[in-house]
């Protein structure tokens, strides 16, 4: 199971966006190139103002906590199973809109917003798979995470009949 980064949101949606929805409260909305420079690790002190350092890290923070949620609730569902190439690829895309969503303000979107319709889509689907209506690869055993149909298991040594002496 592949776990999403800031990094693949950064590649995902672009600085742009992430400085827009990480920048910490109270804070002038943090520049781009500032931004992706430290979701990808580089040293940062030369270029821009030690002022910006602190928001910057705290925008990277913000990012991470809505990566490891949304890494959290597919993770739960798929554990344990063997996934196709397809199924992780669409777990990638329902993670990432998983954790883009809890970096926006919910309230100020409309219904029809393609954050909340995105969000909707990942959601009704884990729903579907955590009830049992949607399969989400196979299970190491070999079935799509199903019950057993069948249990082998030896004849009953305690019945009616070998305890009717000990009444």
């Amino acid at each position: 199971m592949t776990a999403i980064t800031p990094i693949d949101l950064l590649a995902d949606r672009g600085a742009r966006e992430l400085a827009q929805l990480a920048t910490p409260e109270g804070w002038p909305t943090l520049d781009p190139d500032l931004l992706a420079a430290v979701i990808r690790g580089e040293d940062i002190s030369g270029e821009w103002d030690a002022d910006d350092h602190a928001p910057a890290y705290l925008a990277l923070a913000t990012l991470q906590q809505a990566c490891d949620a949304a890494n959290a609730r597919v993770d739960r569902l798929a554990a344990g199973r063997a996934l196709s190439t397809e199924e992780t690829s669409l777990l990638r895309a329902y993670r990432l809109d998983l954790a883009r969503y809890r970096l926006y303000d919910d309230t100020a979107l409309a219904d029809e917003h393609p954050v909340i319709r995105r969000y909707r889509e990942a959601d009704a689907f884990l729903a579907r798979v955590a009830a049992g209506r949607e399969t989400l690869g196979q299970s190491p055993s070999g079935t799509a995470g199903a019950p057993a149909t069948s249990v082998d298991a030896p004849a009953r040594l305690f019945t009616r009949d070998t305890l009717a002496d000990y009444r």
